[in-house]
């Protein structure tokens, strides 16, 4: 399984990002084999459509679960949209 975690640093210990389309960094976690990817969130400094562009950044990388905090409806509907 692949999860997602928004995150404040590209390391395994940093801390939960409160924020999920405006996080720094999104790290892909492979539960089986805890190869982590540390992805730079592209999305973080676009104006409009943050939510969205991340969860579509992480639906490319397919991601199974998500642990972040807040989501916006916009971003909640475009991870909906791209479950499996």
């Amino acid at each position: 399984m692949k999860i997602c975690v928004s995150a404040t640093g590209k390391e395994m210990t940093a801390k939960v990002d409160a924020t999920f389309g405006r996080a720094h960094y999104l790290l892909i976690i492979d539960t089986d084999t805890f190869e982590m990817e540390a992805l730079d969130n592209s999305a973080e400094n676009v104006t409009l459509g943050a939510g969205i562009a991340a969860a579509q950044l992480i639906a490319n990388k397919d991601v199974d679960a998500l642990l972040t905090g807040h989501v916006g409806p916009n971003a909640y509907a475009a991870l909906g949209a791209v479950r499996k």
